[in-house]
């Protein structure tokens, strides 16, 4: 259900209903509202906060609706969309054959990309070397949370010790940005990873060869991970926060396994958190990676995909 614009600051004034109203006047208030809003948000949220309610008309704990769907680029191996609220990622997958790698030659690996143009940022225009840099640490961020979990096997991506193993690549575009990005962008890697299957290859004589008659390995993956941002301000936690509410004093994203296994804890800047917010942020992600982990169970189709690259 779509939200209207929460109602504060010089908007209290105003207690006739719209329905009674001239359509003009109607308009004229709104743009009062934008105005007042953008000038003053820091007030204006402040306005909000002390009412238990939040610049997009949600309450303080309450999060955004997400949406995971599967299978949207048939070129990849594995794909996913993934919004949340108004941000949108869409994330590919494609395995490449090379050679096999790690100490005992025996592992492939995993290569995130992550994408921002500069026109997918809401309101905020970025330059290409700040929207690469930004990129480039969301993909340090979603690698450094799959290594954690433990989330694929690097053993099981390889066909031939010493010979050839199977490389990952999972591609991230971020068609655009309003907030909680890190979490975004981790569900639809994870997503894709879970829709991803490879073609079946035959290794003979250190030779490699398709099989197409044959059917293709998914990535036999057991648990992943979850992530939740959520930010402080005016001594309130607030779940699931947007591009604009980070401005007001950085966020804290807390990820979960899939098995409601504390992973980690991440922190930008910003306010501090006490020790009892951040046990706060804890218990509230917990429990909203379960929600999570449903809507990302239902866009792959299945709770959890089977097979093996053995």
């Amino acid at each position: 259900m779509k939200r209207g614009r929460a109602v504060a600051g010089p908007a209290k004034k105003q207690k006739t209903s719209s329905g009674d109203k001239p359509e003009k006047e109607n308009t004229k208030l709104r743009e009062e509202l934008e105005i007042y809003e953008n000038l003053f948000f820091n007030k204006y949220c402040t306005d909000l906060v002390d009412q238990g309610l939040r610049h997009d008309g949600r309450k303080l704990l309450e999060p955004r609706p997400v949406g995971v769907t599967c299978g949207v680029l048939s070129t990849a191996h594995g794909s996913a969309m993934v919004s949340q609220g108004a941000s949108k990622v869409i994330c590919g997958v494609k395995g490449m054959l090379a050679p096999a790698q790690g100490s005992n030659g025996d592992e492939g690996r995993i290569e995130i990309r992550c994408m921002l143009s500069e026109v997918a940022e809401a309101g905020v225009s970025l330059d290409m070397l700040n929207a690469q840099q930004r990129g480039n640490a969301i993909a340090q961020f979603v690698k450094k949370m799959l290594e954690a979990t433990q989330t694929i096997d690097c053993k099981l991506l390889c066909l031939k010790e010493n010979t050839v193993a199977w490389n990952i690549h999972a591609d991230v575009y971020i068609l655009n940005s309003d907030g909680s990005l890190k979490d975004t962008c981790l569900h639809a890697v994870v997503a894709a990873l879970l829709n991803t299957t490879l073609p079946a290859v035959e290794v003979k004589d250190d030779e490699t060869c398709l099989r197409p008659d044959s059917k293709g390995l998914a990535l036999g993956i057991k648990k992943y991970p979850i992530a939740l941002t959520m930010g402080s301000f005016k001594g309130s936690l607030l779940t699931d926060i947007t591009q604009r509410e980070e401005s007001l004093g950085g966020g804290i994203t807390v990820v979960y396994d899939s098995t409601s296994k504390l992973v980690n804890i991440q922190k930008e800047g910003g306010t501090p958190f006490t020790e009892e917010a951040l046990r706060k942020c804890a218990d509230h992600a917990k429990s909203r990676a379960k929600s999570i982990k449903q809507e990302i169970e239902k866009g792959v189709g299945s709770k959890e995909k089977k097979g093996s690259l053995f």
